[in-house]
């Protein structure tokens, strides 16, 4: 399933009638409606198996994927504003959801889709053409995807599958935090009325990300784990941890990104590398809270790295800019007289239905964990 976006924009394109097939199909239906005395024979479909209903949504992708042809392929690529947007949209990521039949696969495509729309604003804001209607549009939107994430991980918990509802809240948490920090530090570019907006948006997202976190802490108890349930998360979190691993080191193998960002990023995979030894340590002993939480904070890095990944290199191939990327280390920022007032102005800015201050005894402020610059590639 997590190619299918790719299977069908190559299906459309290749099932897709050439114009002189179609003028001959219409022909030769038009000549078979106007011939004298057609007989009509009942001869059982060879496609009667389509109305049954296991092959219905297979049957009406079939019709979607022939009939869109390579405008619903163009649309792949569009922003907000352009022509072919409202296809991507209606057309395109609706076929998405409708094909992800497993609670786990419908997450998946939503958490893509609200990166999307949110990768979407990060290639405006490259080449400075971000509008505040855009803004609040792909918020909007964000939200809905959001609260589809939800509706699928209440859904797994109701089902009794913990891990798969973390797993859930885990990527969609890495992906929100990741995605605000970018736009935040894109904002240090724009002036002064986009630096604003984008900044709303990136505290927003920030914001949602938190309230993610707080419902995987939720969904899976961190005091109430016993060894059973600490081991099916361990070995959970262990899995995903390998496949994003080994998505990053195909990642970083491609050169489509500026060399100083591909090895920023390689260190910091080699330092992965390094913790996942010593968190399979702990697996291997049976100490399997250590174990979960060591892969928690590995997996949360490792989907941060291949997201900061993926935005630099769709922006380069798309813009005639470059992204340098430098990963800082997580310090703990002490809140000081300073601090406090500035997060606590920026924070009044917002909708207070979208966004929470920061409480008066929150003992330490959260920091930009990397640097994500967008610049001409022939500046230095």
């Amino acid at each position: 399933m997590k190619d299918i976006k790719n299977i069908f924009i190559q299906a459309r394109q290749d099932l897709e009638l050439t114009p002189e097939e179609r003028s001959h199909m219409r022909s030769e239906i038009m000549r078979a409606m106007h011939t004298p005395e057609t007989v009509l024979v009942a001869v059982p479909s060879p496609f009667v198996f389509l109305f049954k209903p296991a092959y219905a949504l297979a049957a009406l992708m079939l019709v979607i994927v022939v009939g869109g042809g390579s405008a619903a392929a163009a649309a792949e690529e569009a922003l907000p504003g352009d022509t072919l947007y409202g296809i991507k949209l209606a057309v395109n990521e609706r076929l998405e959801r409708a094909v992800a039949v497993t609670p786990e696969a419908r997450a998946t495509v939503e958490v893509r889709q609200a990166q999307e729309r949110l990768q979407e604003v990060e290639l405006l804001a490259a080449v400075g053409d971000v509008e505040e209607t855009t803004l609040d549009e792909a918020a909007a939107k964000v939200e809905e995807h959001i609260a589809r994430v939800d509706e699928v991980a209440q859904e797994l918990l109701e089902e009794g599958d913990e891990t798969a509802a973390d797993a859930v809240h885990a990527k969609l948490t890495a992906a929100l935090a990741t995605h605000a920090d970018i736009l935040h530090a894109q904002s240090e570019d724009a002036d002064e009325d986009e630096q604003r907006s984008l900044r709303l948006l990136a505290l927003t997202v920030r914001n949602a990300a938190g309230q993610a976190l707080e419902a995987q802490d939720e969904a899976i108890p961190r005091a109430d784990q016993d060894e059973e349930r600490s081991e099916r998360l361990a070995t959970a979190r262990k899995e995903s941890v390998e496949r994003s691993m080994e998505k990053l080191a195909e990642g970083l193998r491609d050169d489509g990104i500026a060399p100083e960002s591909q090895e920023e990023l390689s260190a910091e995979y080699l330092e992965l590398e390094g913790e996942m030894a010593e968190a399979l340590a702990f697996y291997e002993s049976g100490e399997f809270r250590q174990a979960a939480n060591a892969y928690e904070k590995i997996d949360a890095r490792a989907s941060r790295t291949l997201i900061l990944f993926a935005s630099a290199k769709r922006i380069e191939e798309h813009t005639d800019k470059e992204v340098l990327i430098t990963l800082e280390k997580i310090v703990p920022v002490a809140a000081t007289e300073e601090a406090a007032p500035m997060l606590m102005m920026e924070a009044a800015t917002f909708d207070t239905r979208m966004m929470k201050a920061p409480e008066e005894d929150e003992p330490e402020m959260r920091r930009q964990e990397f640097r994500f610059r967008v610049r001409d590639r022939d500046q230095d």
